[in-house]
């Protein structure tokens, strides 16, 4: 059950953490 409820969470930590990257690469891309 562990594994069970650690896949879930590690699927979605990288896709919030690569929606951020992305927000954050066109802030700084419409700043410069």
């Amino acid at each position: 059950l562990d594994t069970v409820n650690a896949c879930p969470v590690q699927f979605a930590a990288p896709v919030e953490m690569d929606d951020a990257s992305e927000v954050h690469l066109t802030l700084v891309n419409n700043e410069s």
